[in-house]
């Protein structure tokens, strides 16, 4: 994974090892790429050739706590 911030400036990069038919969970991206929080960041998601990856983001409300899902596309 590669997250950008807001300007679209390259901030870090994170391998996540995911065997086949295997699953996993990132927590607080930016904080595991070493840059803490980034208002209006992005990720980009690169899988190896002939894979196939569903992503999805959830961001908390910080007044509610309320998850709010998005697919990544």
């Amino acid at each position: 994974m590669t997250g950008f911030d807001g300007a679209g400036n390259e901030v870090g990069r994170l391998d996540v090892p995911i065997g086949a038919n295997q699953a996993t969970r990132v927590n607080a991206l930016f904080t595991a790429l070493g840059v803490g929080e980034i208002i209006g960041g992005s990720i980009r998601v690169q899988a190896s050739p002939g894979t196939r990856v569903f992503a999805e983001i959830a961001d908390l409300d910080t007044v509610t706590s309320d998850p709010e899902y998005a697919r990544l596309r």
